[in-house]
């Protein structure tokens, strides 16, 4: 009985959080196209600004300063033209009633085409309308939302507690001893984690952090609070400023060493998280962006002064340390415990 609840807990966890990032994934290429968008129309109205004041202070006898005005003014207008032309559908290309379509084609997928995983199987990674490969990112998304989604059961099912260790129990004992304020506890991480892939995906799609996404994560954090007492209020306080405060200083020092949904991001999560499991979420979220800058210079994909979305990096942090950052930190401190006890 035991083995059959546990078998059917599994497979519901993996088709939930496979579908919940799956959705995600959809809306974050969603946002990022209207971001892209509204940024060419932000460049395009500042080249429009530069032109009107070059003509204020050029002098009309110049044929050279003309010619500029002249290439600023059309320069401006095509990029105005192609933002309001991505906008209207060509003619002949289906208008999609929502988020999920081929990206190859363009034609709206059915229910049948988007249960998560089981479909990519069933397809065999092909769009059943063009025949074009789905991307893999679709379905690693999926994977890795039904595999988060398992872990955080069996992981705060036992205690909703960030600072407590990993407990393997079976689904009845986690269903036996579950209480309201533990599901909601649970529900919440959950939810929060799956924001952390949503600014990801947008991130790593335009370079931008939505405040919306951000809010997510501070709201989560005053829950938090509440919510995991285990966490004293000074250290969820200091949690707010003993990463974003650096980042933010660093930034005035050099601009556009972190952006601004970067700091914003680390404010809401050390709410959350405490100050020590913060350092801890940074502390992973430079080490994989490092090993993702170096990666990078090696290929030669990117320069040295090159910028990339910093903000997965985090994101990446900020999850490890929920799930298993306070057992991480402990296993650090024992270690150097040892070690400098020899000397």
């Amino acid at each position: 009985m035991e083995l059959f609840l546990t078998i059917i807990t599994i497979v519901l966890l993996l088709l939930i959080g496979a579908e919940v990032f799956s959705v995600l994934l959809a809306l974050s290429r969603r946002m990022a196209d209207d971001i892209i968008e509204r940024q060419k129309l932000e460049e395009a109205e500042e080249g429009n600004k530069h032109s009107e004041s070059a003509k204020e202070t050029a002098d009309t006898s110049d044929d050279s300063l003309k010619d500029i005005e002249t290439a600023l003014d059309q320069e401006a207008d095509r990029i105005i033209a192609e933002s309001s032309a991505a906008k209207e559908p060509e003619e002949g290309f289906p208008l999609p009633k929502n988020d999920f379509v081929c990206e190859s084609c363009g034609e709206v997928l059915k229910g049948y085409d988007l249960i998560p995983i089981f479909s990519f199987i069933a397809l065999k990674g092909r769009c059943r309308f063009c025949g074009d490969k789905i991307l893999a990112r679709d379905l690693f998304a999926e994977l890795l939302g039904g595999i988060i989604f398992l872990i955080l059961f069996f992981r705060f099912g036992m205690a909703a507690d960030l600072t407590a260790g990993f407990q393997l129990k079976g689904v009845l004992d986690i269903t036996a001893t579950m209480t309201p304020m533990r599901a909601l506890t649970i529900l919440v991480l959950a939810v929060t984690i799956s924001v952390l892939f949503w600014i990801a995906a947008v991130d790593s799609f335009c370079m931008e952090i939505p405040n919306m996404l951000n809010l997510l994560i501070f709201l989560a954090g005053v829950s938090s609070i509440w919510l995991l007492p285990q966490i004293t209020w000074k250290e969820h306080l200091i949690g707010m400023v003993c990463v974003s405060l650096p980042l933010l200083l660093i930034t005035l020092i050099i601009p556009g060493a972190f952006g601004g949904g970067d700091i914003k991001l680390m404010f809401g999560a050390g709410l959350l998280l405490g100050w020590k499991l913060a350092l801890v979420a940074l502390f992973f979220g430079i080490i994989s962006g490092g090993i993702y800058a170096i990666c990078l210079l090696a290929k030669k994909k990117a320069g040295r002064k090159d910028h990339f979305a910093f903000g997965p990096f985090l994101c990446f942090g900020i999850t490890v340390s929920m799930i298993c950052g306070m057992q991480i930190l402990n296993m650090y401190l024992e270690v150097s415990r040892r070690l400098y006890g020899k000397f």
